[in-house]
């Protein structure tokens, strides 16, 4: 019987010093997500490196050009490309103030040249006031210019351009719009907006 209770005694012994000697190892260099169901993957074998962020932009001579946030960008470290889904974006003139805003829902970024093919209808607000909505844009990241396709409004003052396509520098004030173009113009007396011409 005392046989027993000093064997049990040992094995309690070899067991806490198990444990312990278990509890005194390095921790931090791996971060566990406690809830592994909500876990979400951010390496893609067949796809190569990818990694999910909420923000990119894009810098010249240490100036920032443009900036994007959205709900989620995947970055595709292989391809140098990236998807944002829920897009607000801004450009920045040289002195590093917002020019224009747009909002879209979401984006297709070629990290090599910086182009971006913005999702669906597109709406834009110009820090000097201007309006543009248009149906499908791109940024040309090499010409530094917005191009837009279908169904494209400018609103500047209160007149309305319409028209097929544009093309307008990031901050709207030099806007050609081509393609079936109709102007209304708001007239300040009768504060009415009334075409103006045809083209």
């Amino acid at each position: 019987m005392k046989r027993v209770i000093i064997y049990g005694t040992l094995v309690l012994i070899v067991i806490v010093a198990v444990w312990w000697a278990y509890s005194l190892k390095p921790k931090g260099e791996v971060a566990v997500n406690p809830n592994p169901a909500a876990a979400t993957p951010s390496i893609t074998p067949h796809e190569g490196m990818e990694f999910n962020t909420t923000n990119l932009s894009s810098m010249d001579k240490n100036k920032k050009q443009w900036e994007m946030t959205a709900k989620v960008i995947t970055v595709n470290e292989k391809t140098k490309k990236a998807r944002a889904r829920d897009v607000k974006f801004i450009f920045f003139d040289s002195k590093k103030k917002p020019v224009l805003r747009l909002v879209a829902k979401g984006a297709d970024v070629d990290l090599k040249d910086e182009s971006i093919d913005f999702d669906g209808t597109v709406t834009a607000k110009a820090a000097t006031g201007e309006e543009i909505t248009v149906k499908k844009m791109r940024w040309d990241g090499k010409r530094k210019k917005l191009l837009g396709m279908i169904e494209v409004r400018l609103v500047r003052k209160g007149s309305h351009i319409i028209g097929q396509s544009m093309e307008a520098d990031p901050s709207l004030r030099q806007v050609e719009i081509k393609g079936n173009v109709k102007i209304y113009l708001k007239e300040k007396s009768e504060n009415v907006i009334k075409e103006l011409s045809k083209f």
